[in-house]
């Protein structure tokens, strides 16, 4: 049987690719929010979440303002590179 550490770990890496591949194009964040992981009460698979929605709920800011922009695929990258690293996000 596949422990919690190693299925959170096997997630966090999904959604690192989701969040590459949405920033790279490849996906919508529609389909990156279909393939998240269902049913995890990990707050911070639940952050990457909402990180990856704000980009569609900001798409107008976006298309505005290079530095919120520039600054929210910086902030995205950041979570894209912990979770790899099977790290820890923040608690702010």
């Amino acid at each position: 049987m596949e422990s919690e550490k190693l299925k959170l770990y096997k997630y966090k890496l999904l959604i690192s690719d989701l969040i590459h591949d949405v920033l790279n194009g490849k996906i919508s964040v529609q389909s990156a929010l279909l393939t998240f992981p269902k049913d995890i009460e990990n707050v911070e698979i639940k952050c990457a979440f909402d990180a990856i929605m704000y980009l569609e709920a900001d798409e107008d800011i976006r298309k505005k303002d290079k530095e919120y922009r520039e600054l929210q695929n910086e902030y995205l990258l950041h979570i894209a590179k912990i979770f790899k690293e099977n790290g820890n996000l923040a608690q702010n």
